[in-house]
Order: structure tokens, then sequence, then C-alpha cells
């Protein structure tokens, strides 16, 4: 393993390149699920109108706590993005001064 003192600055700026790559990257990923959780959501939430029709109560209810478990963590998901993002906004601002 290499010793950051060993490293050049060219080396250096790669790597933080890379590192900043491969965080786009995760943020993608993140947003992606996020939207599939989210139309997850949507669907069994769309279940719960078609079950509460068809007065079956238990379809209903599972239904509900599913697609609310599935939106909160979507939501979790999209939060966690901006997070990094204003994160990632802030170090590089830090680096240009």
């Amino acid at each position: 393993m290499k010793r950051i003192d060993s490293l050049t600055p060219e080396q250096i700026e790669q790597e933080l390149e890379r590192l900043g790559w491969l965080d786009r990257r995760d943020e993608v990923i993140y947003s992606v699920f996020a939207v599939l959780f989210f139309v997850i959501a949507a669907v069994l939430y769309s279940g719960v109108a078609v079950f509460a029709f068809r007065d079956n109560g238990a379809a209903t209810t599972g239904c509900a706590v599913f697609g609310s478990l599935s939106g909160g963590f979507g939501t979790w998901l999209v939060r966690k993005v901006l997070k990094r993002r204003r994160i990632r906004k802030r170090r590089s601002r830090g680096r240009r001064e």
C-alpha cells in the first residue's frame, strides 16, 4: 500500500477525482433505488384503493403498511443523496479557496 507521503500532487489529484466519481456513481444508484421504491409504494397504495372497494380489510392494511415502509425508505434514500451532494459541494468549495 502506498504511503500518502510518497504520492505526487498529480497522483493525489487523480485519487480525489476517482473518489469524486465514485461518490457521484453512488448517488445515481441511490436515486434509481429511491425511484423504484416510490413506484412500489404507488402500486401498493393503488392496491389499498382496490382492496378497500372489495371490502378486504387485511389486504388493505397490508398494502398500506408496506406502501408506507416503501415510501419511507425511498424518502430516506433521497435525503441521503441530498446530504451527500451538500457535503461534496462544501468540500469542493473549501478546496478551491
